[in-house]
């Protein structure tokens, strides 16, 4: 079986697959790093700037975020402004 039928079986093999995935999330998380570009106009931007944020924090994450117009947004204040953008 690849997943358990029993409820008690189930606990355990999802508890044990979590810490394995936060495990490499963690070892990720000391080699790697994310950039978040944004446009302040950009409804995905806003709505998936904050789960961004909370990842990069709870995994202790590097994460550069980058502006592409000039604007914030309110979970990433000092953002870098893109030099290339237009």
């Amino acid at each position: 079986l690849r997943f358990p039928v029993n409820m008690l079986s189930q606990t355990v093999y999802t508890q044990t697959r979590e810490r394995s995935i936060e495990k490499s999330i963690h070892h990720f998380a000391k080699h790697y790093g994310f950039f978040f570009f944004f446009k302040t106009r950009c409804p995905y931007c806003h709505l998936f700037a904050p789960s961004v944020k909370a990842f990069a924090n709870k995994y202790g994450v590097s994460l550069n975020s980058i502006r592409l117009d000039g604007g914030v947004l309110k979970e990433f204040p000092n953002a870098l402004q893109d030099r290339y953008a237009s």
